[in-house]
């Protein structure tokens, strides 16, 4: 363990005191930003996800295991962050170049009727409850499974999965009233 960061520092952790955070946070933020970098190769994403894992911790603060190694714990949830959003990116570059191909060989009707699809979907969400139509954004668009929607919005996963749920039964049932 890190030398300014106690068990007690930890315990204060785990009871959600605001300055036991900050003294993890001033200790380890660094070290988990460069520990991400190293794996992503990029500057700026890696300090978004290392607030994304404090972020985590905060939220998860109750599972620290202070019989174990903290840092070892971190660490292991900064892997886990980075593979996934290396993972994630993978997805969006495969999407992409599925889409690239498929531009170039839909016919002018297909792209028409795709846009119109897009626009449907949105103006649906725009209707939509404000944090249903933000778990629809977050699982559909940016590709966050329905554990780290809850997580990050700090709701749970049967709740996640309902909102989707709906979102999804809603977008459905416009799509086939404009197609009739």
């Amino acid at each position: 363990m890190h030398s300014n960061v106690t068990i007690e520092t930890l315990e204060g952790l785990k009871r959600g005191e605001h300055r036991a955070f900050e003294a993890v946070f001033l200790c380890y933020f660094d070290k988990v930003k460069r520990f991400i970098a190293g794996l992503i190769r990029s500057e700026d994403d890696a300090e978004d996800l290392a607030q994304d894992v404090f972020a985590k911790l905060w939220t998860n603060r109750e599972t620290i295991d202070t019989g174990f190694s903290f840092g070892a714990f971190l660490f292991t949830m900064s892997r886990n962050t980075a593979f996934n959003y290396l993972k994630h990116k993978l997805v969006h570059v495969n999407y992409m170049n599925e889409y690239t191909q498929r531009e170039e060989t839909d016919t002018p009707e297909e792209l028409v009727f795709a846009k119109e699809t897009e626009l449907l979907i949105e103006m649906t969400l725009s209707r939509m409850p404000e944090k249903r139509s933000e778990i629809y954004r977050l699982s559909r668009l940016k590709g966050l499974s329905n554990g780290e929607i809850a997580a990050l919005l700090n709701i749970s996963q049967k709740t996640v999965e309902n909102n989707l749920s709906m979102a999804i039964g809603e977008i459905r049932k416009e799509i086939n009233n404009n197609l009739n």
